[in-house]
């Protein structure tokens, strides 16, 4: 794992499952009923990616495991 691994976070940005959208550029996160923008956002995609370098497990399961821990 390298150090670009963890900061790059453009392979997260799009629509995961019909109840989990990520959008890196605007930022913003809807993953169920849960919605956040701006610097929130962003730290919840930060963690998700960690989840994701962390573990192995696809982007639809660290967005998966991140809302398990913290919704």
């Amino acid at each position: 794992m390298t150090n670009e691994n963890l900061t790059c976070v453009s392979w997260l940005h799009g629509k995961h499952s019909e109840n989990i959208e990520i959008n890196t550029r605007l930022p913003y996160v809807a993953i169920y009923d849960y919605f956040a923008q701006g610097e929130s956002a962003e730290d919840v995609i930060n963690e998700i990616n960690a989840i994701y370098n962390r573990e192995d497990c696809t982007p639809l399961e660290a967005c998966e495991k991140w809302a398990n821990m913290y919704l």
